[in-house]
């Protein structure tokens, strides 16, 4: 039994996402105005990137296919190097360099820390943002776009990303919208905003219906009656790790192999790395 096979992720049941207008706060201006110059982005990006990875022990805790990076000094010059091979691919290309982009994605990086993919999109789903660190001028939902030789960049606009399947350009935002403190999107349902529920309260009554989603700690756990109807469901705090459990969402990790175990940091991906750009 491979440990990448026994790990169950869930998504959790809390996406911060598109939503209603009356329970939601636009992210305006929270860009940040300035960031590195361009000749200091390969190094202030890698640097960045390469510290969040490291403080994670990233030798222990990455469940990845791809070679882990044994020191951190070796982590920047790798990706450094990459980005470098990009930068040059992009400047052959006429793209245009963003500097606000490339602030943002060493935001995320701390923003992420060390938690999963799953435990983010529950908790700071802002931090899966992908913003290009160059940009060329087709617009969002038209194409064709091309990537550019040498780089995984493409012609799209800023903040915009390529995409194989239509050819057209679309946005690498992960939200359009956020929710107003104490509210999150209720996952598989309408883009709407629904309270954050504490523990021990209802998150579903008999008939099946929810006004609300647990908060990211706690799971809605079904109870039934004798003959298999639904009584309601309450949220339960998830187990902490080494306890028994049967799926990733009865873990505060969201990662079961027969006992919680400590998740993967998203950052450990390959596509949570400035190489994705290379």
């Amino acid at each position: 039994m491979t440990t990448r096979a026994r790990h169950t992720i869930v998504l959790t049941s809390i996406l911060l996402g598109a939503c209603e207008r009356d329970a939601l706060e636009q992210a305006d201006g929270d860009t940040p105005a300035d960031g590195p110059t361009e000749a200091d982005f390969p190094e202030r990006t890698a640097e960045a990137y390469c510290a969040a990875l490291f403080a994670c022990d990233p030798v222990a805790t990455c469940v990845v296919p791809d070679p882990i990076y044994a020191s951190q000094t070796e982590c920047a010059e790798s990706e450094r190097s990459l980005l470098e091979g990009a930068q040059v691919a992009a400047q052959a290309a006429g793209l245009t360099y963003d500097a606000a982009c490339v602030e943002d994605t060493i935001l995320g990086y701390a923003s992420a820390a060390c938690q999963s993919e799953s435990q983010l999109i529950s908790t700071d789903r802002s931090a899966l943002d992908v913003c290009p660190p160059y940009h060329g001028t087709v617009p969002d939902g038209e194409g064709p776009c091309f990537e550019v030789v040498g780089s995984g960049l493409s012609d799209c606009g800023a903040g915009l990303l390529c995409s194989h399947g239509s050819d057209s350009c679309s946005s690498g935002s992960s939200d359009v919208c956020k929710c107003e403190q104490g509210f999150a999107r209720k996952y598989g349902g309408d883009e709407v905003c629904v309270p954050v529920l504490d523990l021990g309260s209802v998150c579903v009554d008999s008939q099946g219906h929810s006004d609300g989603v647990c908060e990211p700690d706690a799971d809605c756990v079904s109870e039934y009656d004798d003959e298999g109807y639904l009584i309601q469901g309450t949220c339960v705090a998830r187990r902490p790790l080494g306890s028994p459990c049967a799926s990733g969402s009865e873990c505060v990790s969201l990662t079961c192999d027969d006992v919680c175990t400590p998740a993967s940091p998203y950052l450990c991906e390959e596509y949570a790395a400035p190489r994705r750009w290379r």
